[in-house]
């Protein structure tokens, strides 16, 4: 992900791409699709809004969310998979 994130930054700054934001109805599909997928409310939480629970979850428990979620979102309909991709690069490229 992290090599993903920084080619996206270089190529976003080369083209000067504006990308729409995500949409409330994007990210209901996704977390549908998650849920299709046997995520539970713990791991979405985590893995959309960056909700860790306390305690935390097991890191291989997570890793496999983490899989399982971009397994998933690849699966999406190209423009809201673009859409949120755009948003998580944005927001790793300013953590």
């Amino acid at each position: 992900m992290a090599l993903t994130g920084v080619d996206a930054i270089a190529s976003g700054q080369a083209k000067k791409i504006d990308r729409a934001v995500p949409t409330e109805n994007d990210f209901k599909m996704l977390e549908a699709a998650l849920v299709a997928k046997g995520l539970g409310k713990l791991e979405i939480d985590a893995l959309l809004d960056g909700k860790m629970p306390d305690p935390p979850l097991e890191d291989a428990r997570m890793c496999a969310a983490g899989q399982t979620y971009l397994e998933t979102l690849h699966t999406l309909p190209e423009a809201a998979r673009l859409r949120i991709y755009g948003l998580a690069m944005e927001l790793m490229a300013r953590s």
